[in-house]
This record gives C-alpha cells, sequence and structure tokens, in this order.
C-alpha cells in the first residue's frame, strides 16, 4: 500500500510576467528511488521507493498548467518544482487542488508564500531554492575541501583549516563578533591539542 508524501506549496500571479506566474511545489521525501513523475496540463502523477515503504501522489489542479514550459529538480530528499500556470492573471488561485478538500499532506510553503497584494514589490530570497535557475543543492554538501575541513583526526573542527577554506573561497574575514568568536574557537582547540600533548 502507498502512501502519500509531505507536499509544499505557494504561488505567484502575473498577467504580464510568465516568470511570476507561476505555482511552487515542493515534495519531501528521504532518499527517494525509482522515481515517476507524470505532469499533464490538469494534475500531477508521483511515484517513489523510500526506505522500504511506496509513496504515491495525485493532485488534480484548480486550473491548467503549462507542461512545456514547466520544470522540476531534484536535490537530496526535497523534488523541486516551478508549474507555469497556462492562463495568465493577476488573481491568485483560490486553492491548488480542483477540488475544496482538505488534505493532510498538503502545507503551505510559508518560505516562499507572499500575499497577493504584496508580490509585486517582492525581491528574491536568496535563501530560497529555485529550481528554474538549475541549481544542484546538493552539491553544497559535497565540496570535499570543507568536508576535510571540518573534521581533524581527533574527531574535532579543525578551525585553523576551516578558516583557511573560507578565505581561499573568497568568503574572507566574518567581522566584529564574529572573528572573536573564531579567535577563541582556535585558542580552545590549540589548548587541547596541548593537553593532548602533555597527556602523553
Amino acid at each position: 500500500m502507498s502512501i502519500p508524501p509531505e507536499v509544499l506549496w505557494a504561488q505567484r500571479s502575473n498577467k504580464d510576467d510568465t516568470s511570476k506566474n507561476v505555482v511552487y511545489l515542493t515534495i519531501r521525501i528521504a532518499d527517494p528511488e525509482n522515481i515517476k513523475v507524470d505532469l499533464q496540463p490538469g494534475s500531477l502523477e508521483f511515484d517513489a521507493d523510500s526506505r522500504g515503504s511506496k509513496y504515491h501522489l495525485s493532485l488534480e489542479f484548480f486550473d491548467e498548467v503549462d507542461v512545456e514550459k514547466s520544470k522540476y529538480h531534484t536535490a537530496g530528499s526535497h523534488l523541486f518544482f516551478v508549474l507555469q500556470k497556462k492562463n495568465a492573471s493577476e488573481e491568485f488561485w483560490p486553492r491548488l487542488t480542483k477540488e475544496k478538500v482538505k488534505l493532510h499532506y498538503l502545507h503551505t510553503d510559508f518560505d516562499r508564500w507572499v500575499d497577493e497584494d504584496e508580490q509585486d514589490g517582492e525581491e528574491a530570497d536568496p535563501t530560497v531554492p529555485d529550481p528554474s535557475q538549475g541549481m544542484d543543492f546538493s552539491s553544497l554538501m559535497n565540496n570535499d575541501a570543507l568536508s576535510q575541513s571540518l573534521s581533524s583526526d581527533a574527531g574535532q573542527p579543525d578551525m585553523a583549516a576551516l578558516m583557511q577554506q573560507l578565505q581561499n573561497s573568497g568568503a574572507g574575514g566574518l567581522g566584529g563578533e564574529g572573528d572573536q568568536a573564531l579567535d577563541r574557537a582556535l585558542e580552545e582547540d590549540s589548548s587541547d591539542e596541548e593537553e593532548e600533548d602533555k597527556q602523553e
């Protein structure tokens, strides 16, 4: 028996700018495998396996989407969709689904949501993933040099290596309290090493 995954959604509406006439949809599922996506103008079918369980999602949209201009991106335990609304309008959809029903797995994506009368003046939030840009968010966790700098042989953070990595990547100093905190961490790290030498 299949179970529905958690789904988050938000939207924008604009009759002149198609890039702002979209539905943002996020499907949350841990370590998905055998992913199948069937997007139609009026519906979305999704199937995947995860940790011994089968997941299935079937949604009928309130209105049609443009399949050719819609896209999705998989990153870790998330599938991010940008669904292009077929009909340009300044008005929001009153809901995501065709039928007015309460689905326990469907929630508002508050990271992306803006009120209808505030969307014209909004600025993009760089902390929120945007699949329309094709960004590979999982790559943020695959930086080998940074991963190595976060772990020393003793299993504790190597703060000196981390600071060097940040400098090499152009991040520069943290400034103010950030630099002071880093200095304290480096001093503590050095003290720990001296203590280990004494014990040996």
